[in-house]
């Protein structure tokens, strides 16, 4: 009869044991996919964003526009594209000023890699983990915001459907791998084309007019997030400007695009922008609903892929740029790890009580 219930108890606690860890593979796979916006969650509202900076000079003279305007704009920036952002202290400062002039800091991956290339690749750590790293070292937080190159990863079931274009199910992998991490997927539904309008400013207004002035489209229904590039000079010496002055005529108000889709653009809850009795404490802002995803959304072209020097030192990485989060003790793992806790620790002493 001992045998029998010792062979009962190691069968027990084998069985716990695999269905932890069963369960810790099952929530692996299942992880929720980050969630993606395309436009704002009131109507009226612009969002101006930049991708593919900083870049020296042209990215500081597009933050003079800004802050001639009093707009707050989102940077999506990567470690090595057109700087080293690594290791040159001109493309840190570029970055930290930003920051203290209440821009939102985004991520647009390490080395502007095409994420579906990324993972056939295995550097999505690189381009996603140690960029967020890198941005950490500059600013001291996290950020929550991130644009996919070329929109891979960002372009959702709902829109390929609009669109009627076949959807790409490697989208799911990239959209759970960021989710796993807090992040927020920032795609667009107005589009200047201002890599493809140097010189002539009218072809980027005219781009953007193709949203604001679709038909139904009014800023008492509908709201826009845009994308320019910091890294040409025309776009932000010509471009740049023309589009706020065309934007304020149709009647939108620019805002931050934390004030946009109503999330903090850090980890920790911080809003530059937010008053501090009003800032998050927790590691994510809530969920909130996904956005209609606009049928005029243009993809993203590729832009200099000219990765520059990848093969820098990490050591300079800030060592409080931890990804780390709080722990949950509501989260499934927890309450299997305690749980699995309880039910050895039982067997352990029934074990011991029959001999």
């Amino acid at each position: 009869m001992k045998s029998f219930l010792k062979l009962a108890t190691i069968s027990l606690l084998t069985s716990q044991c695999f269905g932890n860890a069963a369960v810790k593979n099952n929530a692996k796979n299942t992880g929720t996919l980050a969630t993606v916006y395309t436009e704002c969650k009131k109507p009226g509202q612009f969002v101006l964003t930049f991708d593919d900076g900083p870049n020296a000079g042209t990215t500081e003279r597009a933050l003079n526009v800004l802050k001639k305007n009093g707009i707050i704009g989102t940077f999506f920036v990567n470690s090595a594209n057109y700087v080293d952002l690594v290791n040159s202290v001109e493309a840190r400062n570029i970055v930290k000023r930003a920051y203290e002039e209440g821009h939102d800091i985004g991520s647009h991956t390490y080395q502007h890699k095409d994420l579906f290339l990324a993972m056939e690749e295995g550097s999505l750590e690189i381009n996603v983990d140690k960029n967020n790293e890198v941005i950490s070292s500059i600013i001291g937080r996290t950020p929550v915001f991130f644009r996919p190159p070329l929109g891979n990863g960002g372009f959702t079931k709902e829109y390929c459907t609009a669109m009627n274009i076949p959807y790409d199910m490697r989208t799911e992998q990239v959209r759970q791998y960021l989710g796993e991490r807090g992040m927020k997927v920032i795609m667009w539904n107005a589009d200047t084309q201002d890599w493809n309008n140097k010189g002539n400013v009218q072809n980027s207004i005219n781009e953007l007019a193709k949203s604001l002035n679709a038909i139904g489209k009014s800023p008492q229904n509908s709201s826009f997030i845009t994308l320019i590039h910091d890294v040409h000079d025309y776009s932000v010496d010509v471009i740049l400007q023309q589009v706020i002055d065309y934007v304020k005529q149709n009647g939108y108000q620019i805002v931050s695009l934390a004030e946009c889709i109503g999330e903090a653009p850090y980890l920790d809850g911080y809003n530059p922008n937010q008053s501090t009795a009003n800032q998050s404490t927790n590691t994510g802002a809530t969920t909130g609903t996904m956005p209609t995803v606009n049928s005029n959304i243009n993809t993203e072209p590729g832009m200099n892929m000219n990765v520059g020097n990848t093969n820098t030192a990490t050591s300079t990485l800030n060592s409080n740029s931890s990804l780390g989060k709080p722990i949950d003790l509501e989260s499934a793992s927890i309450k299997n790890f305690i749980n699995s806790i309880f039910t050895v620790i039982f067997l352990a002493l029934l074990n011991t009580l029959l001999y």
